[in-house]
């Protein structure tokens, strides 16, 4: 790893460079400064040496800012370029910006203060630049984990280009437009098998996806020689510059509700044109309309109920010969104002039809409503469609966390290599330092540092399909109590806590869990500028398929965390756990997005409610487990001695520095290798000098390089039946966890220290398999 940072300083003051000299040296602990004062200079400097970033004036004698860029970038030099500007010159250094110059800094002693910082963040962008060309491929791998979820999915799920071309579409798409090939719709337009009379209002309501906005809309089809029904729902997908790229739809086959909702309009006209016969006619409806999937209310001109099915009656939550001759608005106050207030009234006062899908905040619930207005009030027909809106959030966010998943598994792996060469040599300087030594107590707390910094890697698996949680059987009862105290430790805030004597056991990650109940006080909290209480309730609740929730039935833990905050708006509610979505100027937007994920990945649910300045409850859900409860992790390390002869092959250099020193210590003989050809090599050699290794450490992933997986390939070749372990920092490559069926004796996670390594060596050599 570099530890002195190169700068080159162009300017042809000297003044000016002494200036930024002392700036720089002031800003970066280990720093190599050259300065160049002509084009001559920075050209003879350029091509006899590298530098890691170039500081260059706007002016130079006989050159601009703009002549300077191009002599640099015309001698392939591809480092970051911070441009200095004097008054009046700004206009120099944007259009510096736009031939690729990282930033700019106006050269006066207040502005110059933050050129060292603009320096670290032009590194920063190149680097992320560099590392987003190394995600491309793992993107790729991941679009078929996706394509499989779209696959097995029960509804139609395609995606339309801005121009209206089919560009996708799975199975169940292709099977509700009559089994046609894939060949024949990829590059067709959607709406060539829309009738030609709701053309119009589809390509209307496309045109709303297009400019940013969800659209929903029915139609109609011939498929197979019938017409069908069928009801889409749109949305816009971005790109990387946030630009709308595509369109992506669900759409669901309606006919047979259609066709029941048509014969029933017949029915109600009926009953409009026979009034002299109402009673036979309204016994006719009424039976009909019992026998119905929907919830269907006759309201007459004065809000009151004149008829209710029972399917109504379940979806109210009350019976309907009580709501008969009753008021809707009193009966049920909390909808006033809400959309389907105003939707109802404008039914009635415009004698007009009117479709209807919205959420409603004070159940918590999505409701499909068609509206039909008659000279005596409104007839409504209504389903809850609150399992489905939540499917297609659910789809759209694990999209999202998808692609968040795999940057943050690309970093996290980097940072278990160098948390492994920092943890490895501490708990190696710890083995020599011996217990009752000063030095020793230092070194553990160094290693208790690092381990939070672990814990940050953790974090970002979380995202990603590394992060896997390590699940126990537990009452998580402590779990709650000693998180959200400590988070509020030295906050103005409290908590109380209401937790169940007899409290169902759950199978967690214990330092995945805590993360989200921090995360859920942290929230909390800061929702209170002010302070306050923080309600924590634990408890047992046994679930049904009328709740509305994408578990199975059955006995279940709800955890809530409550504040009496700021709240949230209904048009923000939907986002809270989107990756970096936030309403906060210091948040990263991370926080509700990582408790969703572990959430999601315990087999549970989170939901939340929230009204403006009230407050927010979040709610957790997690699957009882019966079961005896696990016990404490021990925390002692244990170092394993041995003999034999060791090859370890890893990319990081501090990680073969570092565990060859420990089995060295520990009375091995190693030899390292820096890639998968170096170790092929070193183990030719040994075997055929009659010294052959006793076992092999094989780091999975090496950049530009051969991993460890060919190079185990390879030597297998040399000796069948040589022991070899398996490393890496991607803690969900299925090598690592499955490490029998690829040939490995074992597998070690990083990052590791000497106890770890040496315990799974010592078991590797002694193995008599």
């Amino acid at each position: 790893m570099k530890s002195t940072m190169s700068i080159l300083v162009v300017d042809d003051d000297p003044s000016d460079r002494a200036l930024v000299r002392r700036t720089l040296e002031n800003g970066f602990i280990s720093v190599n400064i050259a300065e160049a004062d002509s084009r001559a200079n920075v050209e003879r400097i350029l091509t006899t040496g590298a530098c890691d970033v170039i500081v260059t004036d706007c002016k130079l004698r006989g050159a601009n800012g703009i002549d300077i860029i191009d002599l640099i970038r015309g001698l392939g030099v591809e480092v970051p370029i911070v441009m200095l500007t004097g008054s009046g010159t700004e206009e120099i250094a944007i259009e510096a910006m736009k031939r690729g110059v990282a930033d700019y800094v106006t050269k006066t002693e207040d502005h110059i203060e933050c050129l060292p910082l603009t320096i670290a963040h032009a590194l920063e962008k190149a680097q992320s630049e560099r590392d987003g060309q190394r995600m491309e491929q793992a993107i790729r791998e991941n679009e078929k984990r996706y394509r499989m979820l779209v696959e097995n999915s029960r509804l139609c799920i395609h995606e339309i280009d801005l121009e209206g071309r089919i560009i996708s579409i799975n199975h169940a798409g292709l099977a509700m437009l009559g089994g046609i090939e894939e060949r024949d719709v990829y590059g067709s337009c959607y709406t060539e098998s829309v009738f030609e009379d709701d053309r119009p209002r589809v390509d209307a309501l496309l045109s709303q996806a297009r400019e940013g906005k969800a659209s929903h809309f029915e139609f109609r089809s011939i498929v197979d020689g019938k017409i069908r029904h069928f009801a889409s729902c749109f949305t816009p997908l971005r790109g990387e510059d946030n630009d709308i790229e595509k369109l992506m739809g669900i759409t669901e086959d309606i006919t047979e509700r259609i066709t029941l909702k048509n014969k029933l309009e017949r029915l109600v006209n009926l009953e409009r044109a026979a009034r002299e016969n109402a009673e036979e006619s309204e016994k006719q409806i009424s039976n009909t309309l019992e026998r119905i999937t929907d919830g269907f209310v006759a309201l007459d001109r004065d809000w009151r109920y004149t008829f209710l099915n029972k399917k109504a009656g379940e979806l109210l939550g009350r019976d309907p010969k009580d709501l008969v001759g009753k008021n809707i608005w009193e009966e049920f106050p909390e909808g006033v104002g809400e959309p389907f207030y105003h939707a109802y009234h404008e039914a009635m006062t415009t004698q007009k039809t009117i479709m209807l899908e919205e959420y409603f905040g004070p159940w918590e619930r999505w409701f499909e409503n068609r509206i039909y207005p008659s000279s005596v009030g409104i007839s409504i027909f209504f389903q809850d469609v609150t399992v489905r809106k939540r499917a297609e959030a659910d789809l759209l966010r694990a999209e999202k966390l998808e692609l968040v998943g795999l940057l943050a598994g690309g970093i996290a792996h980097d940072f278990n290599n160098m948390l492994t060469g920092i943890i490895g040599n501490i708990s190696l300087a710890r083995m020599y330092a011996g217990d009752g030594k000063k030095s020793f107590e230092v070194l553990s707390r160094a290693e208790r540092a690092c381990g939070q910094a672990q814990s940050l890697t953790q974090r970002l698996l979380t995202f990603s399909t590394g992060g896997e949680p390590v699940k126990k059987i537990m009452s998580i009862v402590d779990l709650l109590r000693e998180n959200a105290e400590f988070v509020l430790s030295g906050a103005t805030s409290q908590c109380t806590f209401a937790i169940a004597e007899t409290l169902w056991t759950v199978e967690v990650d214990p330092g995945q869990f805590a993360q989200v109940i921090q995360n859920l006080i942290v929230n909390a909290n800061q929702s209170m500028p002010d302070g306050g209480v923080i309600n924590v309730e634990a408890e047992n609740v046994t679930l049904s398929e009328e709740d509305g929730l994408p578990l199975a039935p059955g006995r279940h833990v709800r955890i809530s965390v409550a504040d009496h905050g700021v709240g949230i708006s209904a048009s923000l509610l939907s986002k809270v756990f989107d990756p970096f979505f936030t309403t906060k100027q210091r948040g990263s937007g991370l926080g509700l997005a990582t408790s969703y994920s572990i959430v999601k990945q315990h087999g549970g649910y989170i939901t939340v409610n929230s009204d403006i300045d009230v407050g927010s409850t979040f709610h957790i859900y997690l699957p009882h487990v019966a079961g005896d409860v696990d016990a404490a992790d021990d925390d002692e390390e244990l170092t394993y001695a041995g003999k034999g002869r060791v090859l370890i092959m890893d990319d990081d250099e501090l990680v073969r520095e570092f565990s060859g020193d420990a089995l060295a210590e520990l009375g091995y003989t190693v030899a390292t290798a820096r890639d998968g050809a170096d170790a092929i090599s070193l183990y030719a050699d040994a075997r055929a000098s009659a010294e052959p290794f006793d076992l092999v450490v094989l780091d999975l992933t090496v950049p530009g390089g051969m991993g460890g997986k060919d190079a185990f390939m390879e030597i297998r070749k040399i000796e069948p039946k040589v022991k070899a372990i398996v490393s890496s920092g991607y803690s969900n490559d299925p090598i690592l966890s499955n490490y029998e069926q690829y040939g490995f004796v074992d597998a070690i996670a990083k990052p590791y220290k000497v106890g770890k390594l040496s315990e799974v060596v010592h078991k590797a050599i002694n193995d008599a398999g």
